[in-house]
């Protein structure tokens, strides 16, 4: 675009130069005799005027015209750098409820107690991933058990805890399915914490779902478990994800070893 301005600007000066060069020669017809018109330069200006006005407003049209698209620009480049920002914001909140969720998981505590006809005759501490997986198990044991022997302590605080964690995934969940992100940025995001989902709570968590109908007191951490299950398979259809994440609850509930 700018070539074109140097064209039309130096073919504007070649023919205001050129053209009063010409109109001076002597005439070949009386046709082109300016010699009586007055004064050769009211002549000159007269037909030359007309011939620079012309380039001016083309001047002015592209300038303008390359104004226009300059304006275009730069409110792209603005529209651009606002979204970049509210990504960069979405992917910082979405990387600190990640974070939330290990911490969780690494602040359980969870004491099982080991109970002999009514009477405590063993305690164990266990910490982090481990203490949701010892519940688990304690919770199928108590199904199972035989001999007055049974495990898990209702008051435990662990639960409160377990409720905390689920308040943080759906969350974590909620808020990357309503971010205004591109898909294939919600993808990575939901594939990142899924693996780390069914590599550390997934089949805890459908033990716990399966093995605490008999607890009244368990109900709302149930649902919530299931609800938590329900928003992975839910998100994975949305985003075109295959079977392996869609039908994660069921895979886990159907494991012989639950």
């Amino acid at each position: 675009m700018r070539t074109r301005y140097w064209l039309i600007l130096l073919l504007g000066i070649l023919l205001s130069f050129i053209t009063p060069v010409i109109l001076i020669q002597p005439s070949i017809s009386k046709i082109f005799d300016f010699s009586q018109t007055g004064q050769i330069g009211d002549t000159i200006g007269g037909i030359t005027a007309p011939i620079i006005n012309l380039i001016g407003s083309i001047l002015v049209y592209l300038s303008f015209r390359e104004q226009l698209k300059a304006n275009n620009l730069q409110r792209k480049a603005l529209a651009n750098e606002i979204k970049q920002n509210r990504d960069r914001e979405v992917f910082n909140l979405l990387n600190i409820l990640f974070h939330e969720v290990t911490v969780d998981i690494a602040s359980m505590s969870y004491v099982q107690k080991i109970y002999e006809n009514g009477i405590l005759i063993e305690e164990n501490i266990v910490t982090g991933e481990k203490a949701v997986e010892i519940l688990a198990n304690d919770l199928k044991y108590n199904i199972n058990q035989k001999n007055g022997r049974t495990r898990f302590d209702l008051n435990e605080n662990i639960i409160p805890l377990l409720k905390n964690l689920t308040s943080t995934i759906e969350f974590f969940l909620i808020e990357l399915n309503n971010s205004q992100l591109s898909l294939k940025y919600k993808i990575f995001f939901y594939k990142r914490f899924f693996r780390y989902f069914e590599s550390k709570l997934a089949s805890h968590f459908s033990k716990i779902i399966k093995y605490s109908e008999n607890y009244e007191q368990l109900s709302i951490l149930q649902h919530k478990l299931r609800l938590i299950f329900s928003s992975f398979s839910s998100l994975a259809e949305g985003y075109k994800l295959g079977g392996h994440y869609s039908n994660i609850f069921k895979r886990y509930r159907d494991l012989d070893n639950l």
